[in-house]
């Protein structure tokens, strides 16, 4: 019988297939916020080289790599699900509380026709034809009735969904087995593992989920990644403003829901 999607527990960073050619201990500075393992660390201080989370704001970040947390720590999660539109248009998905996404003020959530990978653009209200509205709190979706164009309707079109939300306490413990913060010492020390080096790899769930990510870009332009806000991987179309680091390698599916980026740090 074979494993089921979210049957094993899981973590931030699926470490088994991770490779950094160097863990290296910087001190935080006074404003850094860890909110959980995976976060994007970029250069900070003033007298000597400290670490703190991406901010996405200004080009003028400089990437240190990826933090490496002595707890397993998760506030967040993503997830690809697929579904049909029914005729009642709408449907809810197995998670609920969504990330909201910083730069669009929506859901952070990625929708497109199975079939043919056509993006199904996420609304407030799915006002236009072939858009749809997620809402936050509950996960459900609505669909507009009509395809693109008003001419087809949308009911038992078959479609995939990729998002983050924020996990409860009893997923934290369950899905990504959370251990207690007392076994790290980052919040008593203020100090960090960054990952880094040459030719890195990471499959990290701390990524824009609706993000349109694309393979081997690292233009810094449309869809390859940058430095987002929170420490957050993004795309150059979500945040222009954003520093390109890496390129991406694998794209998250329904059974694997990490994105694969490789990267490389002085």
């Amino acid at each position: 019988m074979a494993l089921q999607p979210t049957a094993a527990r899981q973590s931030k960073l699926d470490i088994s297939r991770c490779y950094f050619q160097r863990r290296e201990e910087y001190g935080l500075t006074a404003a850094t916020n860890l909110v959980e393992e995976g976060q994007l660390a970029v250069m900070g201080g003033t007298v000597f080289t400290q670490a703190t989370t991406s901010g996405g704001a200004a080009i003028t970040e400089v990437p240190l790599g990826v933090m490496l947390l002595g707890y397993i720590d998760a506030n967040t999660f993503a997830y690809c699900e697929t579904g049909t539109v029914p005729a009642a248009l709408t449907k809810t998905l197995k998670f609920n509380n969504l990330v909201t996404n910083p730069y669009t003020a929506l859901v952070d959530a990625y929708v497109v026709i199975t079939a043919t990978g056509v993006e199904i653009p996420v609304t407030v209200a799915a006002a236009a034809a072939g858009d749809c509205m997620i809402n936050q709190t509950t996960g459900i979706m609505t669909f507009n009735p009509l395809q693109f164009g008003g001419v087809l309707t949308m009911v038992g079109v078959a479609f995939t969904v990729r998002y983050r939300w924020t996990l409860t306490t009893a997923q934290a413990r369950e899905i990504v087995r959370q251990s207690a913060i007392g076994r790290g010492s980052e919040g008593t020390y203020r100090k960090a593992i960054v990952g880094r080096g040459d030719g890195c790899r990471v499959f990290t769930s701390t990524y824009d989920a609706d993000g349109v990510w694309e393979l081997n870009r690292q233009d810094g332009a449309a869809g390859s990644p940058v430095l987002g806000a929170g420490g957050v991987w993004t795309t150059f179309t979500n945040n222009n403003n954003g520093t390109p680091f890496g390129r991406v390698f694998s794209l998250p599916t329904v059974n694997d829901p990490y994105l694969g980026v490789e990267f490389t740090t002085p």
